[in-house]
């Protein structure tokens, strides 16, 4: 807006931003359908709404700082969700999604499930390692803010998302699983390196990323279901809302 002045990306901004992007990578990459294609960062001393990534297909992403792109990018979204304008979130699409999603196939309705759950850590990653961050290395706990009204954010995708997972503490579970995972030294090493390369480089694609990836977790990140009490267990007969 006119008179207000624009945010410069700084140093300190960039690094933050690298780590946010990378985390989204790492974490994405433990999950073995999960092909992560690009990563990019704007340049330091950028001014708000300068910088634009191009996509492989010819659309423009502006207004934003870092990408990272992948395989299933709003592929789960364009399936089973859809934005309310009304609500102010993603709501589950309608009911041939949710056949869609249940009915058997190559793609199982546990292997589907599974693939939810990965994606939302993957999301859940970059707000996660920016806090750890924050936190300069130490155990203090966090507190991850998911409560967004921001068509496409991270958070408001998993907020959609975890409407189609069975139990009851689905979100609870994601975040401390994606919590773990970066906490984990030789992970979060991962994620240093890899958002050191990003801040070299300023764009990363397919091959030149892979090296810097984990090897992909059987069953990752697992299920809720052995953690909780029984009653807490959501019914899933019929009921994906």
């Amino acid at each position: 807006m006119a008179g207000e002045e624009l945010i410069t990306f700084t140093p300190d901004l960039r690094i933050k931003t690298c780590f946010h992007e990378a985390a989204h990578a790492i974490i994405h990459g433990l999950h073995p359908f999960c092909h992560v294609y690009s990563l990019a960062v704007a340049p330091e001393g950028t001014k708000e709404g300068e910088w634009e990534y191009r996509h492989r297909k010819g659309g423009v992403s502006t207004d934003i700082w870092g990408v990272c792109r992948t395989s299933d990018t709003n592929l789960l979204i364009r399936w089973f969700v859809r934005w309310d304008r009304d609500e102010g979130c993603y709501v589950i699409s309608d009911d041939d999604a949710v056949a869609h999603y249940s009915e058997p196939s190559a793609f199982t309705r546990s292997a589907r499930i599974r693939h939810i759950r990965a994606y939302c850590c993957g999301l859940l990653a970059g707000q996660t390692a920016e806090l750890i961050l924050d936190c300069d290395g130490t155990d203090d706990s966090i507190w991850l803010d998911v409560d967004s009204d921001q068509r496409g954010s991270d958070m408001a995708k998993v907020a959609g998302l975890i409407k189609l997972l069975p139990y009851r503490n689905e979100l609870g579970f994601l975040i401390e699983k994606t919590e773990e995972s970066l906490r984990d030294p030789k992970i979060w090493q991962m994620v240093a390196d890899l958002a050191q390369a990003l801040a070299r480089r300023g764009r990363m694609e397919d091959d030149e990323i892979d090296s810097y990836l984990p090897s992909p977790r059987k069953n990752w990140p697992g299920s809720p279901r052995p953690r909780i009490p029984a009653r807490w267990f959501k019914r899933r007969t019929g009921d994906l809302a």
